[in-house]
């Protein structure tokens, strides 16, 4: 039985890889499949684990083969599938406790599929030491440890597993050694000669003609031997033989050449001359017929340097490409560019359409390079959604403009897929040398730093590196650990600015707008923290402050008798994309015992469109069915379409400040007023700073306003009394909270 998986995830691959795929190569399968002391071995590690599965493997470049298996009929599975790629990179046992509570295989097939493995542990095995070719592993659907006795069990049955694929090795050995020394002359392809310099005469041993296919129907002669050398021969062959025989020098040549069948070969020429008296008295040597081995090396290189989709070179031959390249030429990093391709929303394509429109848009892409850039350019597909090109510097300047009109000509084509349409766009990160780079190594990190940051910035883009970056990062993460650090400490509280009625004077409630309370720095805006926003892990967390803290005031609020009206709090995508977000909603108000009505919930327009849409649409209908409102924050500066608004359940429209505080902006402003009243929307006017703004949203129908002409962002303590003096309307206290 063979098991597959269409997933596409990447697995980690030895740093002696072609080493351990060279041993694979050499080990021979048919006479080691089904080998009665690895069944044994097998057995005796289920009796001695009380494990229900034991499995002998061999790990190659695609998939894994079972050697010998107790407790299962499977022969072979996907290697991406396949948990012992991490066990072969060490020496020691490998562990996972529980697979469910692991996030690296937690999603594996053999987790969640029939066979339900909880529990597995392996050793490594070799034929040679430090080259793991595969494992001894058992296999339970039960969570366990291994104890430390346990280890040092496993570990030695892996041994006695070790000895066995050895003893099986050595015996094929010995078995080919038979019939090698049986048939050596044609198995090794290797004939001899010998020459006298001075008489002339010439010896051929007749293997030789032989591996030169001399037709059987012609004499065999020492001069028909050299007819067809000098007519075929290269002139490094030539010229390598002439040293030879006048000079003595070592003969070590390797060429292609036409045997007299017509047929393309690769010959070793080799020989070594004999001297008396300071004269060369005799030369001789030998010719072997290395076609074969030629043709394994280059197997053994592409497939360990040939990406399996799409044909293209892979990470390995990059990296060992740049090697190569630093090897021949110091200057090597001051003369060329790296450029790194990343297809955009490569995770969404294959959660929609599905792994093999993924797999399309890869191949797409590639073949589209490959066909603009060729091989001279060092292409390869670099990681699972990203490809790498090396630029030159031509005649004292970079082609990189050019370059770059060539990618994005052929890289935001859309790609067809079985009827279907997926508009792809790229990210490319660019490094170019400048008096700082030390080597490739260096400007391949500047391309990676070039290429986070384009994808950072929105995606379908290009950025170039600068010195600048690198700071910028290091300050980033700074920036990040100390996010995470004041979240840790409580320091992130919101702010609440009033949202007023202006047609009944009156407030209808807040929106909650995150503040750093600094212990160093004091009260810091949204502005400074940005990139925890930004940050997968570090969004949600500040998004959870947030709804806990709004939430929280709203509460105590509420507990003394203040009408609040409702609080906006504002979300991010990855809080949307979860998919727990309406649960965990849910409960909160159920906590807080809050109706769902007091609460708003704020998105910006672009959450509405993308690859992870349906998602969003999915958590906002869930949300807005709890009866919670809905709200599209900074609306006008995104790229929503009309038919979102009308598809989607919103509440209300936030005009963005820009189009308020914009003399011109009026014509916009009157037009998103008009569509969203239309559409039964209540419509909030951002960033109302005085009376002649006031007055200009106030004529056009506006409904609610929101802005510094009322108050800034204030403390959750100040909300009760600019409540009441609002209320009251207490003008002095007003225009202290103005400016507060």
């Amino acid at each position: 039985m063979t098991l597959t998986n269409k997933d596409t995830d990447n697995f980690p691959v030895p740093v002696n890889e072609q080493e351990r795929l060279e041993d694979i190569l050499a080990y021979d399968l048919d006479n080691t499949i089904g080998a009665t002391g690895l069944d044994q071995v097998c057995t005796l590690a289920r009796n001695l684990f009380g494990a229900p599965i034991a499995c002998v493997c061999l790990i190659g470049r695609d998939q894994l083969t079972m050697l010998a298996t107790s407790g299962t009929d499977i022969t072979h599975i996907p290697r991406k599938d396949v948990f012992s790629n991490h066990t072969i990179l060490g020496d020691e046992v490998f562990v996972i406790p529980d697979t469910l509570k692991d996030r690296v295989f937690a999603q594996n097939p053999f987790v969640t599929g029939p066979l339900a493995i909880r529990f597995y542990a392996a050793v490594p095995l070799h034929i040679h030491d430090g080259v793991q070719i595969g494992a001894l592993c058992i296999l339970d659907q039960t969570p366990r440890e291994l104890s430390g006795n346990e280890r040092v069990r496993l570990k030695a049955l892996g041994e006695i597993a070790n000895k066995e694929l050895q003893r099986r090795q050595a015996l094929v050995e010995l078995k080919r050694q038979k019939q090698l020394w049986a048939h050596t002359a044609q198995m090794v392809k290797i004939g001899s000669w010998s020459y006298l310099p001075k008489t002339g005469f010439m010896e051929v041993c007749p293997y030789s003609y032989d591996i030169f296919e001399v037709d059987t129907g012609t004499k065999p002669t020492s001069t028909h031997i050299l007819n067809h050398l000098r007519q075929h021969m290269d002139s490094a062959l030539e010229s390598a033989l002439d040293r030879l025989v006048r000079a003595g020098d070592r003969l070590d040549h390797v060429t292609e050449f036409m045997t007299e069948a017509g047929r393309k070969r690769w010959f070793h020429f080799f020989g070594h001359a004999e001297w008396q008296n300071g004269e060369i008295v005799r030369v001789s040597g030998g010719v072997q017929d290395v076609t074969e081995t030629r043709e394994r090396d280059a197997e053994i290189r592409r497939l360990a340097y040939t990406d399996a989709l799409t044909d293209l070179p892979n990470r390995a031959y990059f990296q060992h490409y740049l090697k190569e390249i630093s090897a021949q030429s110091s200057s090597a990093a001051r003369d060329l560019g790296l450029v790194l391709i990343d297809v955009d929303h490569l995770k969404e394509i294959n959660h929609t359409f599905g792994v093999e429109a993924g797999d399309a848009v890869l191949c797409t892409f590639a073949s589209r390079l490959k066909d603009q850039f060729g091989e001279g350019f060092g292409l390869s597909r670099y990681a699972g959604d990203e490809f790498a090109l090396v630029l030159a510097r031509g005649e004292g300047d970079w082609t990189i403009d050019a370059s770059l009109e060539r990618l994005k000509r052929i890289m935001n084509e859309a790609v067809k897929y079985r009827g279907q349409t997926l508009p792809v766009t790229v990210s490319v990160g660019i490094a170019l040398p400048d008096c700082t780079t030390a080597d490739l190594d260096q400007l391949l990190g500047n391309a990676a730093l070039a290429l986070d940051l384009a994808k950072k910035s929105g995606r379908n883009r290009s950025v170039q590196y600068e010195p600048g970056m690198r700071l910028r990062q290091i300050r980033s993460k700074q920036l990040l650990n100390d996010i995470r650090k004041g979240l840790a400490r409580g320091e992130f509280e919101p702010h609440f600015q009033p949202i007023i009625d202006i047609r009944t004077n009156r407030i209808s409630g807040f929106e909650a707008l995150m503040r750093w309370h600094h212990p160093e720095r004091g009260v810091l805006p949204p502005s400074i923290f940005e990139a925890g926003f930004e940050d997968p892990e570090l969004s949600l967390l500040l998004g959870e402050a947030g709804i806990e803290g709004a939430l929280r005031h709203m509460r105590s609020w509420q507990d003394s008798g203040i009408d609040f009206g409702s609080v906006a709090v504002n979300l991010s995508s990855f809080q949307l994309q979860s998919g727990r977000l309406a649960a965990e909603i849910e409960e909160k108000l159920r906590c807080w015992n809050l109706s769902a009505d007091r609460l708003a919930l704020e998105v910006t327009e672009n959450v509405y469109i993308g690859w992870d849409a349906s998602n969003v649409t999915d958590t906002i209908q869930a949300l807005h069915a709890l009866g919670v409102n809905i709200s599209v924050d900074d609306f006008g500066t995104g790229y929503a379409s009309l038919m979102s608004l009308n598809k989607f359940p919103i509440d209300r429209l936030k005009i963005d400040k820009s189009f308020v505080q914009d003399r011109n902006g009026g014509a916009v402003l009157q037009a998103i007023m008009i569509l969203g009243s239309r559409l039964g929307m209540k419509v909030i006017a951002e960033g109302v700073e005085d009376e002649n703004q006031l007055a200009a949203v106030y004529a056009m129908g506006c409904d609610q306003v929101q802005g510094y002409y009322y108050s800034k962002p204030m403390s959750a303590e100040n909300v009760p009394t600019y409540i009441k003096a609002f209320n009251r309307k207490d003008t002095d206290c007003l225009n202290t909270s103005r400016v507060a």
